[in-house]
């Protein structure tokens, strides 16, 4: 697990995980951050980018999965740089994660280990192309609350991520 991170001065009153995918609409944790941080608390924001461990036999004839694991993480790094964009622009503390492995796990798993309050999930369905991640994080037993959050940043208390 690679990992990138800003020293915050004093605590967070929110740590919250924002996941980061590939061409992911990841703005609507971004909102509720900075919405959060606009009504005076201190957040701090975890980007966590899960990459998938399963590579093709067809792609390991090319690159091995050390080259594949490098280039996974390196197009992480970009995705959530850009994502960290208006975080850090309006001095919210951001850390990054790039780990790999089942999606749903991995993010239950770091938001556990970097003590996260909530994981921030788009509430518009956006996420049904990648299967059972939410469904997957509902089921994950770790203390972060996961919140479905819409595209204007405010988390839904009925909605389910779906």
């Amino acid at each position: 697990m690679n990992t990138k991170q800003e020293t915050p001065t004093a605590g967070p009153d929110l740590r919250v995980l924002i996941p980061v995918a590939f061409g992911s609409h990841s703005e609507n944790g971004v909102g509720y951050a900075l919405a959060q941080a606009r009504q005076g608390l201190r957040v701090e924001a975890v980007l966590a980018c899960v990459g998938d461990d399963d590579v093709r036999a067809d792609v390991l004839r090319l690159r091995t999965r050390a080259e594949i694991a490098r280039f996974q993480a390196d197009g992480a790094a970009a995705a959530m740089d850009a994502v960290a964009a208006p975080l850090r622009a309006a001095g919210v503390p951001v850390r990054t994660v790039f780990a790999l492995g089942d999606v749903a796990g991995e993010l239950a798993r770091i938001a556990d280990d970097t003590g996260c309050d909530a994981i921030a999930a788009p509430a518009d369905g956006r996420w049904r192309p990648c299967g059972g991640i939410v469904a997957g994080l509902r089921r994950a037993h770790g203390r972060a609350r996961l919140l479905a959050v819409d595209a204007g940043g405010r988390a839904q208390p009925d909605a389910v991520a779906a």
